[in-house]
């Protein structure tokens, strides 16, 4: 048998002539094909009843909801219960005096709530209580006129009903500052056990300030199995599944009548709820010719269950589960907890390799069923593995399980006794008093045994780790073990093969992906206030940009700290704190940091920096990367001889505890290369007046395409700005593809436009920004794991004095990073007419790149079209001679237009930033009035500066896009590049209905899926 819960909501009843009215017969014959099956049918109405709370409204109402309920009793036979709250229309606002204005700055100002500021605020209510006392006929409701909690049984469940008052401090222009007294009612709500718990409100809790914003919506969906609200009129449900509060499922409410004449498009929701199976099914009706027609998309959910009545936890164990460290925001209204910006990263299977990613979400492990057997979680440096710990903790707390966590280097010995103290001495430090007893005495089967870091346990020989996982694994049913790479989990499983030992799956905690790093990005973006759409999306971008920009391949790890760090030293809330200029003093943040933590003082900070900094090019002038501990020593006798004394096996040692440098082997090396090139850098910097220094430097731009050299200039380019060096960067680039002259759309592209005359025309496929951006992501975490390591660099030098093209490609690419980097650095130091010459410098290397691919292909082109046709042929997908060939030029023309928007896309992102858009325009406008290209070479200048426009939120900018459309309409390779270029911008951005037709109208792209982009979530708070 069922539990069927119908959910109306926002009916704003105002005359007897309204339409809803006459439709209550209609609402109760959709039920009738679920009526058979329910043993108990509730009718939730989540406010908004009458249109402005009047006695006369409700007197309608009444009859309204008595016509359902008859007509429902009659076919059903079983009890029909309604549950209703107000909304802000049933306040009646002609009766709202200065008292409960008084009131209710009170509130919203921090002053206390008692029994006197509720009568006072919810006055203007009187008709809304005498109108659902009425109505509702359950048997003992508890609570007053904010809080209302009643409770059944049914088919052996305790089912709990909430209806939540939070329109008590409504005004007649509702803004989103409601505020809720909910720690009012917290004590008594926890104290009251469920299977099954449903809250009903008015307000989603996007419309609450944001004081109470968080708190509030925690507590919610940490005791409520099902929310309940109305007000947005735009029907949603959905389950969440969050770490600070499990899972819970969500209904907002569709409109039952929206105006007085017409009911098309409004609609409601049912629930019904297999209490046998604990699974919940959803079913929308929406209106349409005098009947309420089911629609499609019904989603099924196992029901999550009631969360009250849950082991304690003590105060001070909870303060550590929820502590975010040194962590903190600028823009949060109280202290931030770990689940406010936590993350679960993806894991991988040990030993499953390929070239398919096998990555798997580890939300995995909150399901008993992946625990049951045990898990091995190995985990490098601060990838968080002890904050996927606590985060387990309290998602098994919530399911009713018992979670122990036990630190490795609390493990001495491999003794059942001692570890039988270990969880008692656990039990004890986690629990409250009153409960320590109850988890004792929990069976095997409900507990969860957590270790952290078991490598640091005293216990160093195989065979005794074997024994401390058996005696683990016979204490709980449910474990998981965080171990290092160095753990050695195959000489345990050769010491004993036990099946409870063999049984334990094997996970690496992956560092972050594009994904992964997106979804942080948009936890911290939400802190502390309201963001959506676009400003959502334009906030992200920036911040994912920056994050990319810091986190090159290979030098510094995606870890959660090094990304919060990253976000928190520039604050990433503010969308003008997004400097790429940031990067150098983030570097320096980290390393500073880093010598702080090991017990330097900050007096100190200079000296140590100083030898670190030497020592960093002590490493680079050899040209190894390892270094034995006397080539040390003797570096650090010279060092001491020209600076200062210091202690050589001190400094070691606090180098290495700084974890700055790493020993392995009796050889010693930079942990992370970014502290090594930041330092080297550093050193290239304040050396860069003497001749040797300027020769290596040079070395390394001219061969931008080996790592070593590429890294350095990279991250010199944070510490210089020299004259001298941006001129060797720019003689650099003026060097790459300098056998042709840059593209300039001008008569030189006849050949490449005949080859994509048959390219297929560009189609708009709809959908959201934000659906493309998390699929763009997927794909290139995809591109990542099958590229490994590699960056695509280089290891060493050419050994010809001409560079290969492909090294050129390489070279063109990082050089072009190198210049975007050092403009957006150094943009406030760096007189305007250099940054006009390297901002050229950069165009033109782009340009002269795509006109020598443009010859290449049109010189090749048959030949080009004769290898993909035969590829054609052999894979026997066309027999038809024609038909192959125009297969053939398609998948061509794709190529060459995917490459040059890849090419000038790639030059416009690493300039895209809004200090420099007064210099792109000032080195558009020299080039046009006569530069070193010469005024025809003014629209390939002008289609980058579209792309830097296009690749970013700003508003389409039509006199550009118009006049460069028109200019080159004949020139089809041109005309593509433009068109791609937009297609991209409405793929990742957000777009105005009035840009969207100005777009089709004039650019000649057709639209006609563009309303496919839905914005239906505006407005709505990041959750």
């Amino acid at each position: 048998m069922s539990l069927l819960l119908v959910h109306l909501s926002d009916i704003h009843i105002k005359t007897d002539s309204d339409p809803i009215l006459k439709r209550g017969d209609a609402i109760a014959a959709a039920l009738n094909p679920y009526l058979p099956s329910a043993s108990l049918i509730v009718i939730v109405v989540s406010g908004d009843v009458a249109f402005s709370g009047a006695k006369k409204q409700y007197a309608a109402a009444k009859k309204f909801f008595d016509g359902i309920r008859k007509a429902v009793r009659k076919e059903a036979r079983c009890d029909v219960e309604f549950l209703i709250c107000p909304g802000n229309h049933d306040c009646d606002f002609e009766k709202n005096n200065q008292s409960r204005k008084n009131n209710i700055l009170g509130v919203q100002g921090g002053g206390g709530v008692d029994d006197s500021v509720i009568k006072s605020c919810t006055r203007i209510q009187d008709e809304f209580f005498r109108f659902r006392d009425s109505l509702e006929t359950w048997k003992s409701p508890a609570g007053d006129r904010l809080w209302r909690t009643v409770s059944v049984e049914a088919e052996g469940r305790k089912i709990v009903f909430d209806a939540l008052n939070v329109s008590w401090v409504s005004n007649i222009k509702e803004d989103k500052n409601l505020f809720f007294p909910f720690s009012r009612y917290q004590d008594q709500v926890l104290e009251e056990s469920s299977d099954i718990r449903f809250i009903a409100f008015h307000h989603p809790l996007n419309w609450f300030s944001s004081s109470i914003y968080r708190p509030f919506r925690k507590f919610l969906r940490d005791v409520g199995s099902v929310l309940i609200s109305g007000h947005e009129h735009e029907g949603n449900v959905g389950q969440l599944d969050e770490t600070e509060s499990g899972k819970s499922i969500y209904v907002e409410g569709r409109v039952l009548q929206e105006g007085s004449s017409d009911l098309s498009g409004t609609g409601f929701f049912i629930l019904e709820v297999d209490l046998q199976e604990m699974v919940v099914r959803h079913s929308g009706f929406e209106y349409f010719a005098d009947l309420y027609r089911p629609q499609e998309g019904g989603r099924t959910w196992q029901m999550p269950s009631g969360k009250s009545g849950k082991l304690a936890v003590s105060p001070d164990f909870r303060r550590l589960l929820e502590d975010a460290g040194a962590i903190s925001h600028p823009d949060a209204t109280s202290q931030i907890t770990l689940q406010d910006i936590y993350v679960y990263p993806d894991l991988r299977k040990v030993h499953e390799r390929g070239k398919t990613r096998k990555f798997v979400d580890s939300k995995i492990l909150l399901s008993p069923s992946e625990t049951r057997d045990g898990v091995i979680l190995k985990a490098d440096e601060r990838t968080g593995s002890t904050s996927l710990l606590y985060q387990l903790f309290m998602s098994y707390l919530e399911q009713g399980f018992v979670p122990i966590l036990i630190r490795g280097n609390e493990i001495k010995r491999a003794s059942s006794g001692h570890i039988d103290d270990l969880v008692s001495s656990a039990i004890r430090a986690q629990y409250m008093d009153e409960d320590r007893l109850s988890v004792a005495q929990r069976s095997r089967s409900e507990k969860i045994v957590l270790v952290d870091d078991i490598d640091e346990s005293k216990v160093l020989d195989a065979a005794g780790r074997a024994q401390v996982l058996g005696y683990l694994r016979k204490i709980a049913d449910h474990m998981v073990v965080v171990v290092s790479g160095n753990f050695g989990i195959e000489e345990i499983l050769e010491e004993d093969n036990s099946e409870e030992l063999v049984s334990l799956e094997h996970y690496e905690i992956q560092p972050f992906g594009y994904s992964k790093r997106s979804e942080l990005v948009k936890r911290w973006i939400g802190i502390g206030h309201s963001i959506s759409g676009a400003d959502l999306i334009s906030e992200c971008d920036k911040a994912e940009r920056l994050i990319a920009s810091a986190m090159h391949k290979s030098l510094i790890p995606s870890a959660p700290l090094y990304l919060l760090t990253l976000l928190q030293s520039i604050n990433a809330g503010k969308s003008a704190d997004l400097k790429e200029s940031s990067l150098g003093h983030y570097y320096e943040f980290l390393l500073t940091e880093a010598l702080l933590n090991a017990g330097v003082s900050r007096a100190k900070l200079t000296e140590h920096y100083q030898y670190a900094t030497y020592l960093a090019w002590e490493f680079g002038s050899r040209g190894v990367q390892r270094l034995e501990k006397a080539d040390l020593r003797d570096f650090n006798k010279r060092f001491s001889a020209e600076f200062f004394s210091i202690e050589f096996e001190s400094e070691v040692r606090l180098l290495l505890n700084a974890r700055i440098l790493i020993e392995s082997g009796g050889e010693y090396e930079f942990r992370y290369p970014y502290m090594y090139y930041h330092l080297k850098g550093r050193y290239l910097s304040a050396n860069l007046h003497e001749p040797h220094i300027r020769d290596y430097v040079s070395r390394c731009c001219g061969h931008l395409y080996v790592r070593d050299y590429a890294n350095t200039i990279l991250f010199l380019a944070h510490h210089s700005n020299s004259d001298w060096l941006l001129d060797a960067i720019k003689g650099s680039m003026a060097k790459l593809f300098d056998s042709v002259s840059p593209v300039r759309f001008n008569g030189d592209t006849v050949k490449v436009n005949e080859l994509i005359s048959d390219a297929p025309a560009l189609v708009y496929k709809g959908g959201t920004p934000e659906q493309h951006r998390e699929k763009k992501n997927k794909d290139l975490d995809e591109l990542d794991e099958s590229e490994g390591d590699s960056d695509g660099l280089m290891d060493k030098e050419e050994s010809s004095d001409h560079l290969s093209l492909s090294s050129q490609i390489v070279m063109l690419f990082k050089t072009t990073e190198i210049l975007g980097q050092i403009l957006k650095n150094q943009y406030s130091t760096i007189r305007r007419p250099m940054k006009r010459a390297l901002l050229q410098a950069l165009f033109d290397g782009s340009l002269r790149s795509l006109s020598r691919f443009y010859s290449d292909i049109g010189s090749n082109s048959d030949k080009l079209v004769a290898r993909v046709r035969k590829a054609i042929v052999d894979s026997g997908k066309s027999a038809d001679h024609a038909q192959r060939d125009k297969l053939a030029r398609r998948f061509l023309a794709e190529i060459v237009q995917s490459i040059s928007v890849s090419i000038i896309g790639h030059a416009a992102l690493s300039i895209n930033s809004d200090e420099l858009s007064a210099d792109i325009s000032d080195a558009v406008r020299e080039v046009r009035g006569g530069g070193d290209v010469g005024s025809e070479g003014a629209f390939s200048y002008r289609i980058i500066e579209l792309a830097v426009v296009l690749d970013s939120a700003k508003p389409i900018p039509r006199a550009l896009l118009a006049d460069l459309y028109a200019e080159k309409r004949a020139d089809l390779i041109a005309n593509r590049i433009i068109k791609l270029l937009v297609l991209t911008r409405l793929y990742m951005f957000r777009t105005t209905e009035s840009d969207m037709q100005w777009i089709a109208s004039t650019l000649d792209i057709p639209l006609s899926q563009q309303h496919q982009i839905t914005y239906s979530h505006a407005g709505k708070k990041v959750k």
